[in-house]
C-alpha cells in the first residue's frame, strides 16, 4: 500500500548504525549516573576530586566519555531523520521540513 508505514525490515537496517546508537545511550547514560546519587550541579569535580586516580578518571570521563557521546548521540538522531526522510520520499510518503524564517 502506497504511503502507509510499516517497520523496516531486518536486511534494511544498517546494524552499525544501531551499534553507535547504543553505545552513545549508554556513555549518556554512564556519564549521567553521579547526577542520580548526588547533587553534582553543585560541586564542581574538580576540586572535590583533586587527587590521585580520582582526578586522573574524572578528567577522563569528562573528556572521553562526555565530550564524546553527547556529540555522537546528536549526530545519529539528525542522521536518523535525514533517513527517515529518504525513505519516506521513497515510499511517497509527505515527510515536512522545518525552517526557520
Amino acid at each position: 500500500m502506497k504511503g502507509t508505514m510499516v517497520p523496516l525490515q531486518e536486511s534494511k537496517r544498517i546494524v552499525s548504525i544501531d551499534i553507535l546508537r547504543g553505545l552513545a545511550i549508554l556513555g549518556i547514560f554512564l556519564v549521567n549516573m553521579p547526577s542520580f546519587h548526588s547533587p553534582l550541579l553543585y560541586i564542581d569535580g574538580a576540586e572535590r576530586w583533586s587527587g590521585g586516580w580520582d582526578r586522573i578518571l574524572y578528567r577522563f570521563s569528562d573528556i572521553v566519555a562526555q565530550a564524546s557521546f553527547y556529540p555522537l548521540f546528536a549526530f545519529l538522531f539528525g542522521f536518523g531523520a535525514i533517513i527517515l526522510a529518504v525513505r519516506s520520499e521513497e515510499k511517497g510518503i509527505s515527510f515536512p521540513l522545518l525552517s526557520i524564517y
